[in-house]
Parts: structure tokens; sequence; C-alpha cells
């Protein structure tokens, strides 16, 4: 009887750490909404995934894509997305510095740039984001 009960006891504790690990991973789908710096007038609405393997996508936004790191509540993600007119290359390269700041949400800031590019910077825009967890089914890349 012992020895069941302490198997339940260990199924238990193991169950509640999963579950405490699937409410603080990024993996899956998110809406992400940024808004101006300064002023926090609201920019954009995307829609973002976040893989297993540290990647990420936007299923929203064609060709916006990276890689991700997470360290206990702080996520950064980085990649780069095609953008006409924006430097040599029109390329835009993007990071995101923020934290879960709840079950099932985040916020932080983000930047994007134009890369490379000479400087002065033809493309230099910053501004705060939140995020909203949607599913754990993500949305084909666009």
């Amino acid at each position: 009887m012992k020895k069941l009960f302490s198997v339940l006891i260990a199924a238990v504790l193991a169950s509640q750490a999963f579950h405490a690990f699937a409410e603080t991973s990024p993996v899956g789908s998110w809406q992400f909404a940024s808004y101006h710096v300064p002023g926090g007038g609201f920019y954009a609405n995307q829609t973002i995934c976040f893989k297993e393997d540290n990647t990420w996508y936007s299923s929203s936004q064609a060709g916006w894509n990276g890689a991700w790191f997470q360290n206990g509540d702080d996520l950064q993600w980085n990649g780069s997305v095609p953008m006409k007119g924006a430097g040599i290359s029109n390329n835009l390269a993007t990071i995101a510095m923020g934290k879960i700041t709840a079950t099932g949400a985040m916020a932080g800031s983000y930047a994007e740039w134009a890369a490379p590019s000479a400087l002065p910077l033809p493309w230099d825009r910053h501004y705060t984001y939140t995020m909203t967890y949607k599913s754990a089914t993500c949305g084909a890349p666009k």
C-alpha cells in the first residue's frame, strides 16, 4: 500500500510539474499586437507560431521567421522578414524581448530595422507588444 501511495504521489507531482511547464512554454500559436513607441498607438496584429525546436514563424506575414530563446519567464525571439524598400537587401531584422506575464500572456519590447544597411538606417522602428495564447495548433507559414 505504501508503494502504491508513493507511486501515486510521484505521478501527481510529475503531472503538476508538466502542467507548470506547459503554462510557461511559448510553444504554440499566439496573437501578437504591437504599439508605437513613443505614443503607444496601435500598430499591427500578427499571428506567431513558436515551435518546440526553438524556431518561430508568422502565419500572417509572409516570410517572417526566426529563432527563440527562453530563460525562465524571459523570452527573446529574433528573425527577419522581406520588406520592399527596407535597406539594401529589402529585408528587416527583428527582435523582441519580453516576459510571460501570466498564463497565456506575454508582453515586452519589439524593434525592426533595415539589414544590412548603411547609417543612418532608412528603417528603424520600435514598439511595445502584447501576446495572447491562441492554441497548441499553428497555422501554416504564410
